[in-house]
């Protein structure tokens, strides 16, 4: 991993909501603790995946990483730069270079606007001409397999996956550094799921962009990615690159969520180490280490403090008392 700045950080970054919960005639209020002092740092031309079960924070740090909502606690910053404190020109600058593409193109998609406007929306914000915006926005649908005669119709005109592809020209339009795919491709077909993965590696490629790439699938991350951080409920509990969390999970989190996976031969023994249990209400998280009520390896440690990250070897992050500090993954 590159020892320079990062191009975009979060540090110790929590997000809480105050939610209302109903007891007979009483209201109480409550806190969800979303995403609780994460800390994570991509990279310049790099894929960090991130990965977790429904309602793990997932969204929610992608959202604060995105600067779309503001952070209970920590920072999040843009080459060095605190968002909190960044003038005027800065935040400008953050915006144009990080873009997200979101899971549904049939909702993120304005059905009242051709796709032309749509694409050019963000340069128009930026204070483009109406010439230069055009250039750009043709240059963006070229990219992503479309023409610029597309311009001129509308979102319903097109596949879901042609939806998606000028997503991705929306996000290109203003020449990013790093794009945040939030499940862009969880609602396409495995073929066009295909075409839209070798996509952004292509542009990948051609442009250094750098990607953080939220998913569920786990074979879809680990062809996309470079590092992978796994998150449960709320705390990254494995961070390690990608071959070295595939090849050798430690955390039993992590390899609870790849044993789920289907195996490549169907004759494989069925793994042991299989997830139980139902996720806990991030309104009341188990104490101390949050697996602790579904881990098969907890000790009444476990349940005591929450751990902290530990290096591993040489570079793989655990969040787990019970793993030793030499492991077989980085022999």
């Amino acid at each position: 991993m590159s020892t320079a700045t990062p191009l975009l950080e979060a540090r110790a970054v929590s997000r809480h909501f105050s939610v209302t919960i109903a007891q007979g005639w009483k209201r109480n209020q409550r806190s969800v603790q979303a995403v609780d002092a994460v800390d994570i740092a991509l990279h310049p031309g790099e894929t960090l995946g991130l990965v977790g079960e429904s309602g793990c924070g997932k969204t929610t740090l992608s959202r604060l990483l995105l600067g779309l909502e503001a952070p209970t606690g920590g920072a999040v910053y843009f080459r060095g730069r605190d968002l909190a404190t960044a003038s005027r020109d800065e935040l400008r600058e953050f915006r144009r270079s990080v873009q997200p593409v979101f899971q549904n193109p049939y909702s993120s998609l304005d059905p009242r606007m051709k796709v032309g406007s749509i694409v050019g929306e963000p340069l128009r914000v930026g204070g483009a001409s109406r010439q230069e915006a055009a250039a750009k926005v043709a240059q963006a649908l070229e990219r992503v397999g479309l023409t610029a005669s597309d311009t001129t119709r509308y979102p319903h005109e097109f596949s879901g996956g042609q939806r998606q592809r000028v997503a991705i020209a929306r996000a290109l339009a203003c020449s990013p550094q790093l794009i945040v795919l939030d499940e862009a491709v969880s609602s396409q077909d495995i073929s066009i799921r295909a075409q839209i993965l070798n996509l952004l590696k292509d542009l990948q490629a051609e442009l250094g962009l750098a990607y953080l790439f939220v998913a569920h699938d786990l074979a879809t991350v680990r062809y996309m990615s470079q590092r992978v951080a796994v998150m449960y409920l709320g705390r990254i509990v494995e961070l390690a690159s990608s071959d070295a969390l595939y090849d050798h999970p430690e955390h039993p989190y992590t390899r609870a969520l790849l044993s789920a996976c289907l195996p490549d031969d169907p004759d494989a023994p069925v793994p042991t180490d299989m997830l139980s249990g139902e996720l806990p209400s991030p309104l009341a998280p188990p104490t101390g280490c949050h697996f602790h009520t579904r881990c098969p390896i907890a000790v009444d440690a476990c349940k005591a403090a929450a751990p902290e990250l530990r290096v591993i070897g040489s570079s793989q992050l655990v969040r787990c008392i019970k793993v030793p500090e030499t492991s077989h993954s980085n022999v």
